[in-house]
């Protein structure tokens, strides 16, 4: 049994209610994320390098794994060597499959 506009009404016949867009709104700020900036990414190099490269990567996608893997062993050690100008943004995203 539910109550609606102020009657018992069978849970098979209760109604639903379309909620106004007013009715609904988020209680945070749009510029509020779930997860602060500072640790939604991961940053390897300087963020005044003159190039960046942003991965979104699942890091238990086995092809996500294999362009990790090229970007530690030829990217990261040029970029701490200071031979190549690029900063690289890794975000974890899972994929839907």
């Amino acid at each position: 049994m539910y109550i609606a506009n102020g009657a018992t009404v069978p849970a098979a016949r209760a109604p639903l209610q379309r909620l106004k867009p007013a009715q609904h709104s988020c209680p945070l700020p749009d510029s509020t994320m779930a997860l602060p900036p500072q640790f939604a990414t991961h940053r390897i190099g300087s963020p005044s390098a003159a190039h960046t490269l942003e991965l979104y990567l699942d890091l238990i996608c086995p092809f996500s794994q294999k362009q990790l893997k090229g970007v530690r062993d030829h990217l990261i050690p040029r970029i701490e060597a200071g031979e190549l100008p690029l900063q690289i943004i890794l975000r974890q995203v899972p994929q839907p499959w």
